[in-house]
């Protein structure tokens, strides 16, 4: 059983490229990452 607060992959890439350049927009993290826009929305809405 994976702990709650653990970060899934997905989350750690995001925040890593967040980290990166804070001024990024969604557009950008989502095409740096291969997903969609939406995708990186959802993740940055689960870690606020």
């Amino acid at each position: 059983m994976s702990n709650v607060n653990e970060l899934t992959a997905l989350e750690y890439k995001v925040l890593r490229m967040l980290r990166e350049d804070s001024r990024r927009s969604a557009s950008e993290l989502a095409e740096g990452l291969g997903v969609s826009r939406a995708t990186v929305a959802k993740v940055i809405r689960s870690l606020r």
